[in-house]
């Protein structure tokens, strides 16, 4: 850009502030002489938005991940309301802004993810339509697809260059955070109201409470990545107690096979792990496992052991559950096996074949099923594309993970892969957001640094 233009952009972005602060001084003076102190608020909220993604886009990130899982259920009910309201604002913010940067950002990176982002949102589309040709209201269908349309987002987190290292730093020190917070009300259970979401469960006989849902499980893969790269004693404290909260309090079996299969594949893939090792290390463990066994067996652990042996070889509780589950859902694919059986709303009283809550069958507990359910082979074929993108990123011909590769992000996608079964961690309501931006990291991988920060549509530019 020569000088001249340099000049031209300089004057352009100051007549844009100073109309920004004439729009926002004119807004303020109204709202003080109404006594409307929302849109004071609201002002300054929006002014703290656009800050961070002008200079702190990793902190940005960070924001729309916490709005995403709801303040964490930390705010006051009174802002709460009795539903759950914010995730909605970026179901109707982060589509229209990923369009918006994908037609005026002319400096793409990876021309094959953003077909594949367009495609799934096409897919998205066909599954609202099929639905809706089966009597389901259109915007019914709008609705129930919402949170699929979040992978949009992906075109916004590619505009500028993401610091994975400051980014997984921010990630894993508010993932501590809520760890403690959730440590302090799993003690207190009862007697100490922390979070809006006081719902108790119980498994195995013992309490069962966390919040923070596809968060708590993303800041130690995170913490993981950092430590394998870094070294820093840090991330690795973080990891395993953010961990042990998560197995502990969570009692996920998934989540708990989910990090057992990620840790040995990373360690492996990194050369962290051979023969030798095995045997040196496993003998003893299984030793010292077979030692404490009994006392284990008193433990939630051993009681977890044995709900699910007994749950396995009975086909009862929550498996018996599932089996049943994963049974009508995917006959009900069969009846549609190239697009699916459509996207439906569970307001939509009419023939919907997803809602089958009144047999206590729920979509969302067979993991990537939804998928299959709601689009079909085209889904499945999609799916296994995005797998093979990331294969492709991450790993060289020798089948080792590269060098530049953000490992937090390739722990993200191989504990998604090993747990497709029963949890969605890429495409439920809530993970979506993390799926769009560890795809555009992966995108940014070769991006030279010089590049870092001059992806702004061109608009911004003029």
């Amino acid at each position: 850009m020569n000088n001249t233009a340099q000049i031209v952009t300089a004057h352009w972005r100051k007549g844009a502030l100073i109309l920004i602060a004439g729009l926002g001084a004119l807004l303020l003076s109204r709202a003080i002489a109404s006594g409307l102190s929302i849109y004071f608020l609201s002002l300054i909220g929006l002014a703290g938005v656009l800050f961070l993604f002008w200079k702190q886009f990793e902190l940005f990130i960070l924001l729309l991940l916490i709005i995403n899982q709801e303040f964490f259920q930390l705010l006051p009910r009174a802002f709460l309301g009795e539903e759950r309201q914010y995730q909605g604002l970026l179901f109707l913010v982060l589509p229209l802004a990923g369009v918006w940067f994908f037609l005026f950002n002319k400096k793409q990176t990876d021309r094959n993810l953003n077909i594949l982002v367009l495609v799934f949102a096409g897919l998205a589309l066909i599954g609202i339509i099929n639905s809706s040709l089966q009597g389901q209201p259109f915007m019914l269908g709008v609705k129930a697809a919402k949170g699929y349309y979040l992978i949009l987002f992906y075109f916004v987190f590619v505009t500028r260059k993401i610091d994975v290292r400051k980014f997984s730093r921010s990630v894993v020190i508010v993932g501590l955070l809520l760890t403690l917070v959730n440590n302090v009300q799993y003690i207190y259970f009862g007697k100490l109201t922390i979070f809006n979401l006081s719902r108790e469960m119980e498994r195995a006989g013992q309490l069962r409470f966390l919040i923070g849902e596809m968060f708590m499980l993303y800041a130690p893969m995170l913490a993981l990545g950092e430590y394998l790269q870094s070294k820093k004693r840090f991330y690795l404290f973080a990891f395993i107690y953010m961990l042990a909260t998560v197995i502990i309090q969570g009692q996920t079996r998934g989540v708990i096979w989910g990090f057992a299969f990620m840790g040995l594949f990373l360690f492996y893939m990194l050369k962290k792990l051979n023969v030798m090792k095995v045997v040196l290390v496993g003998v003893p463990l299984v030793a010292l496992f077979l030692w404490v066994g009994p006392l284990l067996q008193k433990t939630f652990l051993g009681e977890l052991y044995e709900l699910t042996k007994y749950e396995i070889s009975g086909r009862q509780g929550n498996v018996g559950v599932r089996y049943d589950t994963y049974g009508y859902y995917f006959g009900e694919v069969a009846k549609s096996p190239i697009f699916g059986r459509g996207i439906w709303n569970d307001a939509y009283r009419g023939n919907n074949p997803e809602d089958m809550s009144y047999k206590d069958m729920y979509l969302s507990d067979v993991g990537i099923t939804s998928l299959f359910f709601h689009l079909g082979l085209a889904g499945a074929v999609w799916l296994c594309l995005v797998f093979a993108r990331v294969y492709k990123f991450t790993f060289t011909a020798f089948r080792r993970i590269r060098e530049n590769a953000p490992l937090g992000i390739v722990a993200y996608f191989v504990f998604s892969f090993a747990t497709l079964p029963t949890l969605n961690c890429l495409l439920a309501s809530r993970t979506t957001l993390y799926l769009a931006l560890s795809l555009a990291i992966l995108s940014q991988m070769d991006r030279p640094p010089n590049d870092s920060d001059q992806l702004e549509p061109a608009w911004m530019s003029r």
